[in-house]
């Protein structure tokens, strides 16, 4: 905190193309439900006095339900991607008797002497965890997810955001200005948007798994199990690869509660670029839950 960003400021910086207040519910590390609070696209494009807030939930251990700040920014107007790089913003107090809470005013971000910085204007009352993720939509979506780690293997219908985690844990930097409210600089580093550039080519890939497989025009990554097949992933990946001049692993796992079922393509050991909960169709109706891994080969 105290650091000055003040000299790193080349122009005015750019508005959120969105802005959400999301509500989270999660218990054991699996989201079971989102929804959007409320749209404040208009809140945070001007320094005005208008300002949205965030309260911090305090929860059982078991679960970790949560309001969030989403941030999506034009990523065609930072490094040319055709999605949005999503800036989530949680708020939480170190005393565990007391609500973390966040205000901001103004959101924009800007292209500093070494790299981009997200600025706010805020009132920050807790500790602040900043995430960057990237995706290429803005509305929620719908599917049905199982909860293995929770032991519930049965899929259940979620709303969710596609968006994807680029990194978490940002580095934030600060300084007070007036009556509490601060300049909050949360940095993006050169880095992670070369980071995002594998995600949005693994996110074609797997949108173009998802149009072949899909079993319902009304629910994502609801695949119809009988054309899931070695074969025909393996003629969707050369298709791309020819396009985007790139290589692929990937890995659908298909769970079952007794076990696992694994379709992979490339390297059998890799570090993905994107992990996607999934569920497939049955030939008899029944609904089994999956992931999906894609990577970029180096």
């Amino acid at each position: 905190m105290g650091v000055s960003y003040s000299s790193e400021i080349k122009k005015a910086g750019i508005p959120p193309e969105k802005a959400f207040i999301l509500f989270t519910e999660e218990s054991w590390g699996c989201i079971y439900n989102q929804r959007i609070e409320k749209d404040v696209t208009n809140l945070v494009a001007l320094e005005d006095g208008k300002f949205i807030q965030i309260e911090e939930i305090k929860n059982p251990e078991d679960r970790a339900n949560r309001y969030e700040l989403y941030l999506y920014f034009l990523a065609k107007e930072v490094g040319g991607l055709p999605g949005y790089y999503i800036l989530s913003l949680e708020i939480k107090h170190q005393n565990p008797l007391v609500k973390g809470s966040l205000m901001v005013d103004q959101a924009r971000i800007i292209r500093g002497d070494m790299g981009y910085f997200v600025e706010l204007k805020a009132k920050v009352d807790g500790f602040l965890k900043a995430d960057l993720l990237y995706g290429r939509q803005t509305q929620l979506r719908t599917g049905f997810f199982s909860c293995p780690e929770a032991d519930i293997f049965e899929p259940n219908r979620v709303n969710f955001l596609k968006a994807y985690e680029v990194s978490s844990g940002l580095r934030i930097k600060s300084e007070t200005i007036d009556k509490n409210w601060a300049r909050v600089a949360i940095v993006i580093d050169p880095f992670l948007l070369n980071k995002a550039n594998l995600i949005d080519a693994s996110e074609e890939f797997l949108d173009a798994l998802d149009k072949e497989f899909s079993s319902s025009k009304d629910f994502v990554f609801l695949w119809d199990k009988p054309r899931v097949s070695t074969k025909s992933i393996e003629n969707i990946a050369l298709r791309i690869e020819q396009e985007k001049r790139l290589r692929y692993n990937i890995s659908v796992k298909i769970r079952y509660k007794e076990k696992t079922k694994e379709i992979s393509r490339g390297e059998k050991a890799f570090v993905p670029d994107l992990r996607q909960k999934i569920s497939v169709k049955e030939s008899n109706g029944q609904l089994n839950g999956g992931e999906v891994w894609i990577g970029i080969k180096s």
